[in-house]
């Protein structure tokens, strides 16, 4: 298979967009959450699924941010309170918490730092 691929959801909203070449995924995607909302993107590295992952309140306001290699959590993540302030800041390594891990108050106190 060579060329976009576009699939989408029964609503007809867009749930993905990808390119393929010689049948092998490669370069940038993008998925979609039904109402319209980028939940991913990223790009296929070496048929890696490297991406920046997205979820968001129903407001449309950013909830989380996160990198994940195949599915796996992989890297820094941060959790948002609705207000658009972190709410939680960490780091995985192929899907393990690593480093530190801070909780922050909705004021952006620290409430809680630990290392792991």
């Amino acid at each position: 298979m060579n060329g976009q691929e576009i699939t989408y959801y029964p609503n007809q909203q867009v749930k993905s967009e990808i390119m393929w070449i010689n049948g092998e995924k490669i370069g940038p995607f993008v998925e979609y959450y039904d109402n319209g909302l980028i939940a991913c993107k990223g790009e296929f590295q070496d048929n890696d699924k490297v991406a920046e992952c997205f979820v968001y309140y129903p407001t449309g306001e950013t909830n989380k941010e996160q990198i994940k290699i195949n599915d796996v959590p992989d890297g820094p993540f941060t959790i948002y309170f609705k207000n658009g302030h972190p709410y939680i800041q960490g780091n995985y390594k192929k899907g393990v918490l690593e480093g530190e891990y801070i909780v922050y108050s909705i004021d952006g106190n620290v409430k809680l730092k630990k290392q792991y």
